[in-house]
């Protein structure tokens, strides 16, 4: 069976990210597999000889601190799988690991076929922060990532991002073969200049959604791309947005900006990044 990988962080994302993680299963008929990463190193032991010694104290409290780190992420993955049992999911795992966050989903991605992250409230502005946790993701692993960002409400409506190119045509081929976008409300949005070839390109692309279930709807907008995505998404209420993994190498990135990056750093609304 394949599971959908939900890595818990801290308290403020569990909810979030086990409700997105209950969502996805029950569109995909698939189990959820909880994990989370203990990326501090395991503490030395105190020199007994020296347990008066600030050195010794010290070491104590970071001995303290690492177990009640093991405990908590033990009790986030405890308190998800019940919640997701609740639920009625059958196929629920946790696993917790001594890792950083990427090599641990790494180890479980083989089986894998949707990845939950959590956005953190406080870094919502820090788009480089932010968006280098996710892109190192995407980078290695070439699985769609589901990113939450506040409360997860199973969504009604989609807005999907399109630009018209061969890799963004594989990306609507994906959702209108897949089942987990089916039945929704699809709003397919591309940012340029209005042209004929521009409509036959959006045309085509609403056409091969056609099967998935719901309205679909098109527009062309002009301007700053992620504004005016944000701002139509907000004009319309649109429950979720979808967009391309970094289009761009690091190098041209690093000249050009990403719009990837963009997106993450200031949705409003959980984000589905596929490659």
């Amino acid at each position: 069976m394949n599971y959908i990988l939900a890595a818990l962080d801290n308290s403020a994302q569990q909810a979030p990210v086990t409700a997105a993680a209950i969502w996805a299963a029950g569109r995909r008929k698939e189990g959820i597999r909880f994990i989370h990463a203990l990326e501090e190193s395991a503490p030395k032991k105190p020199n007994k000889s020296r347990k008066n010694d600030i050195e010794a104290q010290l070491a104590a409290l970071d001995a303290k601190r690492y177990r009640l780190s093991y405990e908590h992420g033990l009790l986030l993955l405890k308190d998800a799988a019940q919640t997701a049992l609740e639920a009625g999911i059958e196929e629920v795992d946790i696993q917790q690991r001594h890792a950083a966050l990427l090599p641990a989903l790494m180890d479980f991605s083989h089986d894998a076929s949707l990845i939950i992250l959590g956005r953190h409230e406080n870094k919502r502005s820090q788009a480089d922060t932010l968006g280098s946790h996710v892109e190192s993701v995407s980078r290695r692993v070439t699985l769609p990532i589901l990113l939450t960002t506040g409360a997860f409400h199973p969504p009604k409506s989609v807005m999907i991002a399109y630009d018209g190119r061969e890799t963004a045509l594989n990306l609507i081929k994906k959702i209108s073969e897949g089942p987990i976008l089916h039945g929704l409300d699809m709003h397919l949005v591309m940012v340029g200049d209005d042209s004929e070839a521009r409509q036959d390109v959006l045309r085509e692309a609403a056409d091969i959604l056609a099967n998935t279930g719901g309205k679909i709807h098109t527009a062309l907008l002009q301007g700053n791309a992620c504004q005016v995505l944000n701002d139509y998404q907000q004009q319309h209420n649109i429950d979720m947005m979808v967009i391309g993994a970094f289009a761009h190498s690091t190098m041209r990135r690093f000249f050009l900006g990403s719009k990837t990056l963009t997106m993450i750093a200031t949705s409003q609304v959980p984000l589905l990044i596929m490659h």
